[in-house]
């Protein structure tokens, strides 16, 4: 009874101060505790961390690493692994979900079907998984399917897990939902336009999402908060750093840096022309390293200081280590580490075009998915 007197009074106080949009939905019984996701797992969710920086908690090795495996795991496009804190990886891909030991070993094969993006862990320790943009299901690390659900339609990537295991889902149409433990509904809102970017998390637990050429924060209960055109539809990020600013590339080439209050702090151009095949990763002291097929790979500092430009190169996807250092595939087939002042540290031949950017394990594994439908582990 406390429990439902808890939620209803969360409820009505969201339906006053939002009466437009939100929609609250009263929930069951069946929700987790509120103790959030432990900070020692190496890749959580799609772009690594809530935050959807493409930041690493772990740094790479100094030298060029080895193949320690490569194994078929699916058909289809394959979606960015996810490790968990045990070494267990994660991969979906068109057909349904694997789970592998760190010696590349297959765990659990699960057809459930198309996967709509890369999974996420929830803060019991299973994963959340959203199949065909429709349904959301939850596995435990063992391979048992506890829950599936439909949940919309068209959803954007992979979903957003908050601390008390409640998610946040965004549709191509621009209608945004929470869902609690169960996946039940909590509160709906609906947007002003499609949607193509998951949402992220900001440092301080507000939900930033980018719906064309805007830039939208609300809270936990989808109540709107700051918002701010950027004048041309959002094509990388909205990724964070550590003092919660975003950062965005936009379609006519910029990119923004905002502050946590959706204030524009700066603007760089980083290109000619529309970018092709975008990235950008925020590292842990607030730089960040941006790439495009007509650019090549660039570093800025906090500030939007030039660090360093290689034109030369033509990264498929970026992810920067704790140390700063990017690593990437090129569209050569090469696997490179970047220093911060962009020196190449080392640079391998791995024989495969990735889906994804590259994903680093606590020991400095790389873990690459190819188009031919193989996880590759490189240390």
């Amino acid at each position: 009874m406390r429990l439902r007197l808890a939620w209803a009074l969360l409820a009505s106080a969201v339906l006053h101060t939002s009466p437009v949009h939100a929609l609250p939905v009263p929930i069951g019984t069946q929700t987790e505790l509120a103790y959030g996701i432990s900070g020692d797992h190496p890749w959580i969710t799609g772009g690594g961390d809530r935050q959807r920086a493409h930041r690493a908690r772990f740094a790479v090795r100094a030298v060029a690493p080895r193949r320690v495996f490569e194994v078929s795991v699916g058909a289809g496009r394959l979606r960015e692994p996810v490790v968990d804190r045990d070494g267990s990886i994660y991969v979906c891909s068109g057909a349904g979900l694997v789970a592998l030991e760190p010696s590349g070993q297959v765990r659990f094969s699960l057809p459930l079907g198309l996967a709509s993006g890369p999974v996420s862990i929830t803060p019991g320790g299973d994963i959340a998984m959203m199949i065909r943009g429709v349904e959301l299901a939850r596995i435990s690390s063992g391979g048992e399917l506890r829950a599936r659900r439909v949940v919309g339609a068209g959803i954007v990537g992979s979903p957003l897990v908050l601390d008390d295991a409640s998610v946040v889902l965004v549709d191509r149409a621009g209608r945004m939902s929470r869902v609690d433990a169960a996946w039940t509904p909590l509160f709906r809102r609906a947007l002003d336009g499609r949607v193509s970017r998951p949402p992220a998390l900001t440092p301080d637990g507000q939900i930033l999402v980018a719906q064309g050429a805007w830039l939208r924060r609300f809270t936990p209960a989808l109540s709107p908060g700051p918002s701010v055109n950027l004048g041309s539809p959002v094509v990388a990020g909205p990724a964070l750093a550590p003092d919660g600013s975003a950062w965005v590339i936009t379609s006519d080439g910029r990119l923004v840096a905002l502050d946590a209050g959706l204030r524009v702090r700066f603007e760089r151009r980083i290109g000619p022309g529309r970018p092709r095949a975008p990235a950008l990763a925020v590292a842990a002291d607030g730089s960040v390293r941006v790439s495009s097929s007509r650019s090549g790979l660039r570093g800025f500092s906090a500030e939007g200081e030039p660090l360093f430009a290689r034109p030369e190169l033509r990264p498929l996807g970026l992810t920067v280590d704790s140390d700063g250092t990017v690593v990437t595939v090129d569209a050569g087939r090469s696997l490179l580490a970047v220093a911060a002042d962009g020196r190449t540290r080392w640079s391998v031949t791995v024989g495969l075009l990735p889906w994804a950017p590259p994903v680093v394990g606590p020991d400095g594994t790389l873990y690459l998915v190819g188009r031919r439908g193989t996880l590759a582990a490189w240390r």
